[in-house]
């Protein structure tokens, strides 16, 4: 492959997964209505993990021991049933755009959680970074007006702490060898949550199947092929050619491509102090971003599961 060839696949991924990830918390809103968020995002899974379970198959991956298989589902617990469970139930009451400037966060909650688990300290312009960000959090929950409620912000920063915990956990536990199986059993396990969670609280009785029509259809195979599969396969594959700086930089144009297509397509209107704040959040989830270290190829990061943010910073 020639090097003008692979520049252009890279910004290829790249654009996709700016723009995939940045779709899908709009185009989970308008299955909501019709969905409940537990219900959708188990049956999203639910579905995608064989998918990639049949993908890894015929490519013959190695299979996962007892221990890996455990691992994997414990991690696919935080990421998927706390960190995708939980933002997307903060989508019923919080706009598309809010949230996912909120789930931003998740890199600074890596930073942190890393730190306290024994890791090295911060340099000081990353902790600039993350006070920068605790202030843009601040600033928007506690402006006051309709714009943000306070619930749903509580709600997606739990999230975005369970995800980063996810990720810091796969750190540090052995994780099957292939990516594919191990994002298949994280994905199998968050669904089996995530289905428990929907039982318990009721939501597939909630379900209206009489609301979806086409374009609803649409939206579901949206979140399944190109959120749940195709995203994550475009990021792993960035993160074997390229920086982990670069492949993460969906961390800071998530939020933008959501508040834009939130005010384009969802008739999000968002007022200064929103906005100002979303920007405070994204410019330190930039800054984290351009100054972390990449992984080691000798660490567990090298072999984890897709979609999961790399070492500080990191499907959604």
């Amino acid at each position: 492959m020639s090097l003008t060839s692979l520049h252009l696949r890279i910004a290829c991924a790249l654009l996709w997964l700016w723009l995939v990830w940045g779709s899908t918390y709009l185009v989970a809103s308008w299955l909501l209505p019709s969905i409940p968020p537990f219900a959708l995002s188990a049956l999203r899974f639910a579905l995608a993990a064989p998918l990639l379970g049949f993908a890894a198959a015929a490519r013959r991956e190695p299979l996962p021991t007892v221990g890996q298989l455990g691992n994997a589902a414990l991690i696919g617990a935080f990421l998927f049933l706390g960190g995708n469970g939980g933002t997307i139930w903060s989508q019923t009451r919080l706009p598309a755009s809010v949230t996912a400037v909120m789930v931003g966060m998740v890199p600074v909650w890596v930073t942190v959680l890393s730190w306290l688990a024994g890791g090295e300290r911060p340099p000081p312009v990353r902790i600039l970074a993350l006070g920068f960000g605790a202030l843009g959090v601040a600033a928007l929950v506690g402006g006051g007006g309709p714009e943000v409620d306070p619930i749903g912000v509580v709600a997606v920063l739990a999230a975005s702490l369970s995800w980063a915990a996810g990720t810091v956990l796969s750190q540090r536990l052995e994780l099957p060898t292939s990516v594919l199986v191990a994002t298949s059993i994280q994905m199998a396990s968050g669904a089996a949550c995530l289905g428990l969670a929907a039982l318990i609280s009721g939501q597939f009785g909630r379900i209206h199947l009489e609301d979806l029509g086409t374009s609803e259809l649409g939206s579901f195979l949206w979140l399944v092929g190109a959120g749940s599969i195709g995203a994550l396969v475009a990021y792993n594959w960035l993160l074997r050619v390229t920086s982990p700086a670069l492949a993460t930089t969906y961390a800071y144009v998530n939020p933008l491509v959501a508040v834009g297509l939130g005010w384009w397509l969802g008739g999000e209107h968002l007022g200064p102090r929103t906005l100002g704040a979303s920007s405070m959040i994204v410019g330190a989830v930039a800054l984290l971003t351009l100054t972390s270290r990449p992984p080691t190829r000798d660490t567990p990061a090298a072999s984890t599961a897709a979609g999961r943010l790399p070492p500080a910073p990191t499907p959604r």
